[in-house]
């Protein structure tokens, strides 16, 4: 058989959560582009149809990683349409916005639920699977810029103290799981221009959305704000034999907006 590319993931099965949308469903795109067989976990209802429209050929698994004792299921699922999963891109994440000075311990549980345990146990669940199956594995965890240097965004401290943790807990299982042939990295995005942030800033409007950027973009070298496919590009790689050398690090995919 000869060499696979350094770019190439062909022969690989790639389990991306929180892939039916945003930088998750980019990611997908360019996993299957890149040759893996690719099986995208939300918890959206309309995920199946999603991956019918806009990653066809990817299978789908519908689960909330939020809950608990769940992980292992998804992992056994999300195995059964092309094999063991040997890629495993832990983006379902989310960011509601609440001020320090309004924020309970059920908030922080809603947020740390998905963003940090739900990561964790995610990671868990693939690691066994692949070391149980005898493969070499990778792991690529979406952290954020907001983990390392506060955005001037109100609201945010508890999102961004679970994007901190990821990038912590990225360098320690990078450590831990070296042994087992599993790889462990991070990106760190700056702003991007999701579907949600479309929803959120711009009331669906993306005219009005990159208004309401405006102000940051303005900060930012690059002059733009991200696409989902920055980020998909830089997961590629770290899941790619490009990256075979790099471990536990967070690679921040900004434009350059965290040098000022």
């Amino acid at each position: 058989m000869p060499e696979k590319g350094i770019f190439e993931l062909t022969g690989e099965v790639a389990l991306v959560t929180g892939g039916a949308a945003g930088m998750g469903r980019a990611i997908a795109a360019r996993m299957g582009e890149a040759g893996a067989q690719v099986v995208v976990v939300d918890k959206d209802s309309e995920t199946p149809a999603i991956v019918a429209k806009h990653l066809p050929g990817a299978a789908h698994v519908v689960a909330d990683i939020s809950l608990p004792h769940v992980h292992e299921d998804i992992v056994a699922r999300a195995a059964q349409p092309f094999g063991v999963p040997t890629i495993l891109v832990n983006d379902a994440g989310i960011y509601p916005s609440v001020a320090m000075l309004d924020a309970t311990p059920e908030f922080f549980d809603l947020v740390y639920d998905t963003n940090l345990r739900g990561l964790a146990m995610m990671s868990v669940a693939f690691s066994r699977s692949v070391i149980s199956a005898g493969r070499k594995g990778w792991i690529v965890n979406i952290a954020s810029v907001d983990g390392l240097k506060p955005s001037l965004v109100s609201g945010l401290a508890p999102y961004a103290a679970t994007k901190g943790a990821v990038i912590a807990l990225t360098r320690h299982m990078a450590v831990e799981l070296a042994e087992h042939g599993i790889s462990v990295n991070g990106i760190a995005p700056g702003t991007v221009l999701t579907d949600g942030v479309v929803k959120g800033l711009g009331g669906g409007s993306e005219e009005a959305a990159r208004e309401a950027l405006a102000p940051l973009v303005a900060k930012n070298p690059t002059k733009r704000v991200a696409d989902p496919d920055d980020i998909a590009k830089v997961a590629v790689f770290l899941a790619s034999p490009a990256a075979d050398y790099v471990r536990g690090q967070t690679i921040v995919v900004d434009g350059g907006w965290t040098l000022n």
